[in-house]
């Protein structure tokens, strides 16, 4: 069943003192860090969800870099472009090498347009600590016709602890940084900032980052900061 996605992202949750420091942090890429591979893409505009917009379905996460975490329920965020209000596939597959990605969650839920989020529901099980995972999200434009989905992957490893302080650690500062306060349905000061950070880093990795940096742009210039949830 399709699970709407129609709340907005109110933050009324008590920030302690190393959310604030994770939140007013600047991101930090890893020192020790391996460039991600073939799996991070993002597909454009086509079939059934073919339109006319500068700023395609976007991950709020890096491509020419591995972002990392500490949660085995880890946050994962999301553009979808104006007039998708179609069903998104999200799903995060383990990635072992020499071997096929497999499966470890997946669900769909209603698209809309502006910036969603979602993470494995804590009933669910977990991912482990030292694996590295993709995460993909996919519009559904035909479900008879599976290549014209549009596509959009990142990779993600998943830690135990940071080696240095918590800033190396993207998708868990990105977090922080939206729990703040979104009464409005808006994304922090602190968010768009973090955005334009990471743009500017996915611009000076090369050709393939700045595609991604001028998303990530796009996206903080916009005004298209209205946030969706489950």
């Amino acid at each position: 069943m399709i699970k709407q996605s129609v709340s907005l992202l109110i933050a009324g949750i008590t920030i302690g003192q190393t959310t604030v420091a994770l939140a007013l942090g600047k991101y930090k890429p890893p020192r020790d860090n391996k460039p991600a591979t073939g799996y991070t893409r993002s597909t454009g505009s086509r079939g059934e969800c073919r339109q006319n917009t500068t700023i395609p379905l976007t991950l709020l996460a890096p491509y020419t870099h591995v972002g990392q975490t500490t949660s085995t329920h880890p946050f994962l965020a999301w553009y979808v472009p104006q007039g998708h209000s179609i069903p998104i596939q999200l799903s995060i597959y383990q990635k072992e090498a020499n071997k096929r990605p497999l499966v470890v969650y997946q669900e769909e839920l209603q698209g809309s347009q502006g910036i969603m989020q979602a993470s494995i529901p804590a009933d669910r099980p977990g991912l482990q600590a030292g694996q590295r995972y993709i995460w993909e999200v996919a519009a559904i434009c035909n479900r008879d016709r599976p290549s014209t989905h549009i596509v959009a992957s990142a990779e993600i490893d998943v830690i135990s602890k940071p080696k240095g302080d918590r800033s190396t650690l993207w998708y868990d500062v990105l977090k922080s940084s939206l729990n703040g306060n979104l009464e409005q349905g808006q994304l922090t000061r602190e968010s768009l900032d973090l955005l334009t950070q990471l743009a500017e880093l996915e611009k000076q990795a090369g050709t393939k980052g700045i595609k991604q940096g001028d998303r990530l742009m796009h996206i903080v210039l916009s005004g298209s900061h209205r946030v969706k949830h489950k």
